[in-house]
């Protein structure tokens, strides 16, 4: 089991698809730094004399510095956001995988199961068969052994498509050019990785991450439409010919389109107009809000269900203990007295088969506690991130 986990988490395209997605928020943290194009501008006409002067400028608006920390802020967290999505994608593959596992040892033990019954029946529909012949038996125990041998084969055919099914599913969490099949080694999954107490450490699963990262890089979104009701700075060159005649000093001197005359200019933006900024600045923080009590309710949630998980496996576990230390003995008991009995003549058909399907009911009760202790397993190994 563990090695498909590991080959899926490899393998698998939704895990391959988040971690590019991981990359694609790594990348776009060197976008913070987000400065407007430069305005490069050109003038031509009358502007000192009748003479067609020429000027060329240029300009860049930059935002207030504190606009640039924010952003950079938002998408390193929502690189964290990315991160811990990938986490809990490769949580939801390996407890897809442990399912899908354990999915087909519960078919096959169903199988195992069906077939010790088949056997069982066809041994009495044979010996049932022979005591009709003799005269032993009548019409109605001959039928009633057939079918009762075809009932369990035809839910064998039900459990062998199901099994095919099962595989199929198997493989669509590993996702490897390769087909697998489940090698049984043990039915019963273990715990030992998780201890069953009352205290648990949420902070570093990826369902706490991923919530409070969202709610930093809410928080930064409101820092960073804030800052945004702050100055913005212009600055710019100038350079331009002035065509006539100037007076310098006590001369008059005749410049031509040769001389060029230079200077720097700068500007503030300052929003007169903030109605609409406003509205996203109170958007944001609203925002912010909500993934507070977010992170709050999924802590809780998490939590809640750590601790309904704990108890679950609990349950299961007392049950097992139950067939296992004696449910499962006392079943093949009344297999083997039954048919001696019956042999025996000290009971009749009809009584045989309540036993007989009393034993084998005990046997399916087993399996169905085995299923859900193992799924049970497997969901507080999902919530640990194991």
């Amino acid at each position: 089991m563990e090695s498909a986990v590991k080959i899926a988490v490899e393998k698998n395209l939704q895990v391959q698809s988040f971690r590019l997605n991981e990359q694609v928020a790594q990348r776009l943290q060197y976008s913070a730094l987000d400065i407007g194009k430069t305005t490069i501008s050109a003038d031509y006409g009358k502007v000192n004399s009748i003479n067609n002067d020429t000027r060329i400028g240029i300009s860049q608006t930059i935002n207030f510095p504190s606009v640039y920390s924010n952003q950079r802020k938002v998408l390193e967290a929502n690189f964290m956001v990315s991160k811990a999505h990938t986490k809990l994608t490769e949580q939801d593959i390996r407890a897809g995988v442990r399912q899908a596992y354990f999915e087909y040892v519960n078919l096959a033990k169903r199988r195992e199961l069906l077939m010790y019954a088949d056997s069982i029946y066809r041994l009495f529909e044979s010996k049932s068969n022979l005591r009709f012949e003799k005269g032993s038996a009548n019409i109605l125990e001959k039928t009633a052994a057939e079918s009762r041998r075809q009932q369990i084969t035809n839910q064998l055919n039900l459990v062998n498509s199901d099994l095919i099914i099962a595989v199929r599913q198997f493989n669509f969490y590993i996702q490897d050019i390769k087909e697998y099949v489940p090698i049984i080694s043990n039915p019963k999954l273990e715990n030992q990785f998780v201890k069953l107490d009352s205290t648990f450490a949420t902070d570093q699963l990826p369902q706490i991450e991923f919530a409070k990262h969202q709610k930093d890089a809410a928080q930064f979104r409101w820092q960073t439409e804030k800052s945004r009701m702050l100055p913005d700075f212009t600055l710019g060159y100038s350079n331009q010919s002035l065509i006539g005649s100037q007076q310098v000093g006590n001369q008059d001197l005749y410049f031509n389109g040769n001389k060029r005359f230079n200077y720097v200019s700068a500007g503030i933006g300052i929003p007169l107009f903030f109605k609409a900024q406003s509205a996203r600045i109170s958007a944001a923080k609203i925002d912010w809000e909500r993934n507070r009590k977010q992170t709050d309710l999924i802590e809780l949630q998490l939590k809640t269900e750590l601790a309904n998980a704990v108890s679950q496996v609990r349950k299961y576990q007392q049950s097992l203990q139950y067939y296992e230390g004696q449910g499962l003995k006392n079943a093949d008991f009344i297999v083997s007295v039954s048919d001696e009995q019956f042999q025996g003549g000290d009971i009749d058909f009809l009584q045989w088969v309540i036993v007989i399907d009393q034993a084998v009911n005990i046997k399916n009760e087993y399996i169905n506690a085995l299923n859900s202790y193992n799924m049970a397993v497997i969901q507080l190994l999902k919530l640990n991130n194991l």
